[in-house]
C-alpha cells in the first residue's frame, strides 16, 4: 500500500512537470525517470538546469551535486558524496545522510538517518524515525516533523518543529522548542539555552541532568501526528493555490518591485503603519460602539475584517515573495529556479514555523506585519518612476 501512495505520488508530480513543460513550450528543467538503480555517478547530465530525478528503485548519490533539484523514488535514498546548494529528497522508505551536506529538504515515509555534518538548517518531513547520530553536527537549526526524533549528535542550533517522541542523548547549543508528547533524556543530554514544550501529557517531566536550563512546559489538546500533518499540508496547499493567482492577477514588473522592497526595511515600515492604523480604529470603533453610533459599528467591522483576512493569507502572500525573492538570489548567479518547484517547501516551512511553541507567535506576528506591508505596496502607484526618468532625460 506505501509502494502505490509513493508511485501515485511520483505520477502526480511527473503529469504537473509534464504539464508545465506544455504551456511554457521550454524546458524550464532537467528531468530524468528511471525503473531501476539510480546513481548520480552514472548520470551524464551537467545539471546546468535545476533537475528532477525520478526512480521506482533505490537511490545512491555517489558524486557531488552543488545545483537546485529534486530527487524522488519509492524506495531509499542514501547520500554517499558531499552536496552544496539545496536538494529536496522524497522517499518512500529511508534517506540516509552519511557524507556533509550543506542545505537539504526531506520529506519521506520512512526514516531518516544523518550521520553526517549539515552546514545550514536542515527540513525534515518524516513519518517514522529521525535519528541523529553519534558521528552527526548540525551547524544550524533542524526543523523537524515526525513521530520519533533521536538525538544523539550535536546541534548547534535549535531543535523546532512537533515530534510525538523526542530521545535527548547529545548536545543541543541553542533551544528546544516542540510540541511533544514523551520527552527522554539521558545523562549525555545538554540543551544550553531551554527547552520549551507544548504537550497534552499532563504528568510529563524532564530530568535535570540536562544542564541549567529553562524548563517550560504549556499543557494544550492532544493532537496525532496524522492530525497536525493533515493540518500543516492542508494550510500549505492551499496556499499554494493562492501563490497561483496572486502570480495570475499581480503584473511582473510589481512582483518585481515588492521583491527589491524587501530588501529593505520599506515593506516592514509599510505593515507596522497599517498594523497599528487598525490597531487605532479598532479603538475608535469600540469607543463610538459604546456610544451607540453607526460609525462606531462601521469601523469596528472594517478592522476586525483586516485582520481575520490578513490572518487567514498572511503565509500565502509572504511565502509568494519569498519564492520571488529566492528566484532573484538564484537568477544574479545565472540559475534558473521555477518559482512552483520553490513554492511547495517554502509554505510548508512557514506553516510549520507558525506553530511552534512560543516562537512560533513571534513569527506569525511577524509574517502578519510583512503581508501587509506587501499588499500596501500592491495597491500604491508608484509615481516616482516617471519622475525620476524624466529628471535623468533632462
Amino acid at each position: 500500500m506505501r509502494k502505490s501512495k509513493a508511485c501515485f505520488m511520483i505520477a502526480l508530480t511527473l503529469m504537473f512537470f509534464v504539464t508545465l513543460n506544455s504551456i511554457f513550450a521550454v524546458k524550464i528543467f532537467d528531468d530524468t525517470q528511471t525503473n531501476g538503480i539510480y546513481k548520480s555517478s552514472e548520470d551524464n547530465s551537467d545539471f546546468k538546469l535545476p533537475f528532477f530525478r525520478a526512480s521506482s528503485d533505490r537511490m545512491e548519490i555517489d558524486s557531488p551535486l552543488s545545483q537546485f533539484g529534486i530527487l524522488c523514488t519509492a524506495s531509499s535514498i542514501d547520500i554517499n558524496a558531499p552536496l552544496e546548494g539545496l536538494q529536496v529528497f522524497v522517499s518512500d522508505d529511508t534517506v540516509r545522510v552519511n557524507k556533509d551536506i550543506r542545505n537539504a529538504i526531506i520529506l519521506n515515509n520512512g526514516n531518516v538517518i544523518i550521520d553526517a555534518n549539515v552546514e545550514n538548517t536542515l527540513f525534515v518531513y518524516c513519518a517514522g524515525t529521525i535519528t541523529i547520530s553519534e558521528n552527526a553536527n548540525i551547524k544550524g537549526n533542524i526543523i523537524c516533523f515526525a513521530p520519533n526524533v533521536e538525538l544523539k549528535g550535536n546541534i548547534d542550533g535549535n531543535i523546532l518543529g512537533y515530534a510525538e517522541n523526542l530521545a535527548l542523548n547529545g548536545t543541543v547549543a541553542g533551544t528546544v522548542r516542540v510540541t511533544a508528547t514523551n520527552v527522554t533524556t539521558s545523562e549525555n543530554a545538554k540543551v544550553e539555552q531551554g527547552i520549551f514544550l507544548n504537550t497534552e501529557n499532563k504528568d510529563l517531566k524532564i530530568d535535570e541532568n540536562v544542564g541549567e536550563t529553562t524548563i517550560d512546559i504549556t499543557e494544550v489538546q492532544k493532537e496525532t501526528f496524522k492530525t497536525y500533518a493533515y493540518r500543516i499540508i492542508t494550510a500549505a496547499s492551499s496556499n499554494f493555490f493562492i501563490f497561483l493567482i496572486i502570480l495570475i492577477f499581480v503584473k511582473k514588473e510589481k512582483l518585481s518591485a515588492i521583491v527589491n522592497k524587501m530588501e529593505s526595511k520599506e515593506i516592514l515600515k509599510k505593515g507596522f503603519s497599517y498594523f497599528f492604523a487598525l490597531l487605532i480604529t479598532t479603538s475608535i470603533g469600540i469607543v463610538l460602539l459604546m456610544l451607540l453610533t453607526r460609525l462606531g459599528c462601521a469601523a469596528l467591522i472594517f478592522a476586525i475584517c483586516n485582520f481575520v483576512l490578513f490572518g487567514i493569507l498572511k503565509n500565502a502572500i509572504v511565502g509568494t515573495f519569498m519564492v520571488k525573492l529566492v528566484e532573484k538570489i538564484y537568477s544574479e548567479r545565472n540559475v534558473k529556479v521555477p518559482g512552483v518547484l520553490a513554492a511547495i517547501p517554502t509554505f510548508l516551512l512557514l506553516e510549520i514555523l507558525c506553530n511552534i511553541p512560543i516562537v512560533g507567535i513571534i513569527i506569525s506576528l511577524m509574517i502578519y506585519i510583512i503581508a501587509m506591508g506587501i499588499v500596501l505596496s500592491i495597491f500604491k502607484k508608484e509615481d516616482n518612476l516617471e519622475v525620476t526618468e524624466v529628471v535623468n532625460v533632462e
